[in-house]
């Protein structure tokens, strides 16, 4: 006859479901500085609570506080840009870059 130890039917039974993740934060990029500040550009989530690109940063700030933000930086778009491009490439010769994030 088999016997279990105290507890062996809690260490098998079926796992706990898995927990969702947590919903992505609202963020934007940020290009200019001071009161010229513009969003340049806005995560899902951002533009789901209103948050347009083109509208003034502080703007943005004051209709959402707690958005997370990054400032613009056109080497590290250009040297992204330049890594998905090869990898584009890899893919299909066809692909050429047809200026600031278009192909």
């Amino acid at each position: 006859m088999l016997s279990f130890s105290p507890g062996a039917r809690e260490r098998w039974s079926e796992p706990d479901p898995p927990v969702p993740p947590d919903p992505p934060r609202p963020a934007i990029v940020v290009r200019g500085e001071g009161k010229r500040a513009l969003v340049a550009a806005a995560s899902e989530a951002a533009r789901a609570r209103e948050i347009e690109v083109g509208m003034r940063a502080a703007d943005a700030r004051a209709q959402l506080p707690g958005l997370r933000e990054w400032e613009w930086s056109p080497a590290l778009y250009d040297e992204v840009q330049t890594e998905l491009a090869a990898v584009l490439l890899a893919a299909s010769p066809r692909v050429s870059r047809a200026g600031l994030g278009a192909f």
